[in-house]
């Protein structure tokens, strides 16, 4: 069986979002109030330079595959589905002190 290839390679830049596959990352540090898609997406809270980092990362460590992983300070939750689309863990767990919307700007 064939690698899927990875997931750094598979992302889609635009100006306002991020796709990975039928995934949708908005991109917050772009956000204007003409987003179309409304909630139907993942909101992203990091920039192109952090994922270029990431990524000049995680390709020099091509065989780290971690069974579990454990994700502290999500904020909003984007991460969440890029790194389980990233590492393909058995298990993840994700969690936050804050609750959803608390303390974020509108």
């Amino acid at each position: 069986m064939q690698a899927p290839e990875p997931v750094f390679e598979r992302l889609q830049w635009k100006r306002d979002r991020v796709l990975l596959d039928e995934l949708v990352f908005r991109l917050e540090d772009t956000k204007e109030d003409s987003w179309e898609l409304g909630e139907e997406c993942f909101r992203f809270y990091k920039t192109r330079r952090m994922y270029d980092q990431y990524r000049n990362f995680w390709t020099t460590r091509p065989d780290f595959r971690p069974r579990n992983l454990i994700e502290l300070g999500i904020f909003d939750g984007g991460s969440i589905a890029f790194w389980f689309e990233h590492f393909q863990p058995d298990k993840y767990i994700a969690l936050d002190l804050q609750s959803r919307g608390e303390g974020m700007s509108q």
